[in-house]
C-alpha cells in the first residue's frame, strides 16, 4: 500500500502546513459563506488531534479513513498492519515536538476561522482521492456532502509553543461519516487530471520533518 504510506506521510499536518491560506474564488464552491457546522462535520479534526495527544493509533486512523475502507482493510488482514505504521509516525512526531517544545507536547484545537460548502465537482474530485489514494482496496467511496475548514491549533510544551492555522476538506460519505481530507479545495484540483496510481507506478515517501 505504497500510495497510502505515503499518504499518511504527507498528511502530518501538525508538523507543517500542507496547504495555502489564501482566500479561494467564491466561484469554485458553492458558497464561502461562513457557516455554523454541525459538530459531526469536525469531529475528525477533533478525533485525529485527541488521537495524537492520546497516541491512539486506531482513533488517528478512522479520522482519515472512512470506515467502509477499514472493514476491508480487516478483510484483507492489512489493518494490523497499518495501525503500526501510524503508531510510528506518532511516535516520531513527538520525538520532534519534545525537540521543538520540550517534554509533556501536546496538539490542540483552537477554533475554526471560516468554512465554505464543497460543490458537487469537488465531492468528485475528493471521491477519485480516495480512490487514487486507496488504489489497491476494491471499495469506491462515495460523497454526499462537503466542507473546506480553516481552523487553529496549538502545539505547546514545557518550554515552547507554536500556533498556526490549517486549512482542509471535511467530507460526508454516503450513508456514513464524516472524514478528514489532508488538503484544500485548491490542492483537489491536482486530482482532476491524475491518472491511476496503476498506470503511473507508486510514488515515493514525502519526508515531512521540519
Amino acid at each position: 500500500m505504497k500510495k497510502f504510506l505515503s499518504l499518511i506521510c504527507a498528511c502530518m499536518m501538525i508538523l507543517c502546513p500542507l496547504s495555502s491560506c489564501a482566500e479561494k474564488n467564491p466561484s469554485e464552491n458553492e458558497s464561502s459563506t461562513i457557516q455554523e457546522l454541525d459538530e459531526a462535520v469536525l469531529k475528525p479534526i477533533h478525533d485525529y488531534l485527541d488521537g495524537y495527544n492520546a497516541k491512539d493509533a486506531e482513533l488517528v486512523l478512522s479520522s482519515f479513513v472512512p470506515q467502509l475502507l477499514i472493514s476491508e482493510m480487516k478483510e484483507k488482514g492489512t489493518y494490523e498492519n497499518e495501525i503500526e505504521r501510524v503508531k510510528g509516525n506518532i511516535d516520531a512526531t513527538f520525538e520532534l515536538w519534545e525537540e521543538n517544545y520540550g517534554a509533556d507536547s501536546s496538539i490542540s484545537f483552537g477554533g475554526e476561522v471560516s468554512n465554505s460548502t464543497l460543490s458537487e465537482e469537488y465531492l468528485e474530485l475528493a471521491s477519485k482521492y480516495f480512490e487514487l489514494t486507496f488504489y489497491d482496496l476494491e471499495t469506491k467511496i462515495e460523497l454526499e456532502q462537503g466542507y473546506e475548514v480553516s481552523y487553529t491549533y496549538t502545539i505547546k510544551g514545557e518550554h515552547a509553543s507554536t500556533s498556526d492555522t490549517q486549512k482542509a476538506c471535511h467530507v460526508k460519505v454516503r450513508d456514513g461519516e464524516w472524514v478528514l481530507l489532508f488538503c484544500d479545495a485548491e490542492t483537489l484540483e491536482s486530482f482532476r487530471d491524475t491518472p491511476d496510481e496503476v498506470e503511473t507506478g507508486e510514488s515515493s515517501e514525502t519526508d515531512t520533518t521540519e
